[in-house]
């Protein structure tokens, strides 16, 4: 304890399930009376040294904001969800000192990173399913990435970019998969993680969502302090994509059948028709979850339809999965939230699956726009 800058070998503690009890075996033994310990969540054997020194490229980093060092940016799955805050990208640490050899440490873990909270209200007409927000610190401020972190101290966390300029940015991403669609004056809240920062009146923090960006200049100080959650507003009303916009959710629609019963059609306006396709139990409702089946058996999948006169410009479909379904256009799987191009006045999709077995689709939303 405080006589050495030596420290023992990364050993890794593993979670009992038992209240906040750790479990794991030190690769070297204490010999001596007290001992300083230093810990990392979640483990990471490519750290050996709690004072974030860079020891070659590549190496003794940790990730803020994203899961993978290949990744762009983590994911949230659905609105309001919080549960992506964990693990790799909101690591946190904790120093205990002067802790005799006999006692078993004990830590008060700390947060490494700052949580922003994008509040998104859509004021336009038309619903807003969201799958992606970016935050951006102002130029120079490193906020995401990968980062060399220096704990060996009791007080703040010492942060230094990444060696590779390119593996730290001032811009926190984040997808957004299983969106549900917000209605007109509707709201939902979207995580990001990122590195704790100050910024001062004057600065200008930048938000986007569905590549819809917005300026913020700051009136006054505002600081992103680790384990915190600052919530900031940002009102959606961008300019609608030309053409006419119509989006319903199976749940909203008027006449529904009976629960696991044929819902042939669906008429979203009075341009607007989908007709469901295939054989068996393609096409059918299900009140469950509020959704409008599709199956691979029965070469099943459905056709949207714009009246004469009328051209498809991009449609975006709500759905979930099962038995590794899949939701193609023009031989291409298509992913849920992900507007897709169009033209002419028919546009029709099918069910497959990535395993070959009867893949199964279950649309709750469709949302196409028109001219």
């Amino acid at each position: 304890a405080g006589t050495t800058t030596t420290y023992g070998t990364n050993d890794q503690f593993t979670y009992t399930g038992d209240g906040n009890k750790f479990k794991g075996k030190l690769t070297t033994g204490l010999e001596a009376d007290k001992y300083d310990w230093y810990a990392l969540y979640p483990y990471n054997d490519k750290i050996s040294t709690p004072t974030g020194t860079p020891t070659k490229t590549g190496d003794n980093y940790t990730l803020i904001g994203k899961k993978t060092g290949k990744a762009t940016g983590d994911t949230q799955d659905g609105n309001d969800s919080k549960a992506h805050l964990s693990g790799r990208s909101c690591p946190m640490y904790a120093v205990a000192k002067n802790v005799a050899a006999s006692d078993v440490p004990t830590f008060t873990m700390k947060h490494l990173t700052s949580v922003v909270a994008v509040t998104v209200t859509n004021t336009n007409d038309d619903h807003l399913i969201v799958n992606s927000v970016s935050f951006s610190a102002p130029e120079g401020t490193t906020i995401f990435g990968s980062f060399f972190i220096n704990f060996t101290e009791n007080g703040d966390a010492v942060y230094t970019n990444h060696t590779t300029a390119s593996w730290t940015s001032n811009t926190s991403n984040l997808t957004v998969k299983n969106g549900t669609p917000i209605a007109k004056n509707g709201k939902a809240t979207f995580y990001l993680a990122i590195k704790p920062f100050a910024a001062k009146v004057g600065d200008e923090l930048k938000i986007s969502v569905n590549g819809y960006e917005k300026t913020h200049k700051l009136t006054k100080n505002v600081e992103f302090k680790a384990g915190k959650i600052e919530t900031v507003n940002f009102k959606y009303n961008a300019a609608p994509t030309p053409g006419t916009t119509v989006s319903k959710t199976i749940a909203e629609l008027t006449g529904l059948p009976a629960s696991g019963e044929k819902l042939a059609s669906i008429k979203l306006d009075e341009v607007i028709t989908v007709t469901a396709d295939g054989t068996g139990n393609n096409g059918k409702y299900y009140s469950s979850n509020n959704s409008w089946r599709f199956y691979q058996n029965g070469y099943g999948g459905f056709t949207i339809k714009a009246a004469s006169g009328h051209t498809l410009n991009k449609a975006t479909i709500t759905f979930t999965i099962n038995n590794s379904g899949t939701l193609k256009y023009s031989g291409t799987a298509i992913v849920s939230n992900k507007a897709v191009s169009l033209s002419g006045d028919s546009a029709s999709f099918n069910i497959g699956s990535t395993t070959g077995t009867n893949g199964a689709v279950f649309v709750t939303a469709i949302s196409v726009t028109y001219e």
